[in-house]
């Protein structure tokens, strides 16, 4: 028998290190996807000239979603997962 215990508890050990390994690599992934979006958004912002007058596109690269929660609740958020109550 191999040394560091009995074969049910190295399939354990292995078993929880693979869950970690995986979830190590959904967090690469994540953050792999999420720097892509931030460089796509910052390259956005530099083809901008400066703000005259309302640009969707601008808009559009900038919120999200807009949420109503009633007459004096509406939130704004951001690409970048920023709320603000507007």
């Amino acid at each position: 028998m191999p040394e560091g215990g009995n074969p049910g508890e190295m399939v354990s050990q292995y078993e929880a290190a693979k869950t970690q390994y995986d979830k190590t690599c959904e967090a690469i992934q994540y953050r792999k996807t999420r720097s892509h979006q931030m460089d796509s958004f910052i390259r956005e912002l530099w083809d901008q000239e400066l703000i005259k007058e309302f640009d969707a596109r601008l808009w559009g690269s900038l919120v999200d979603f807009i949420t109503v929660y009633s007459e004096d609740d509406i939130r704004v958020t951001f690409k970048d997962g920023t709320e603000i109550r507007a």
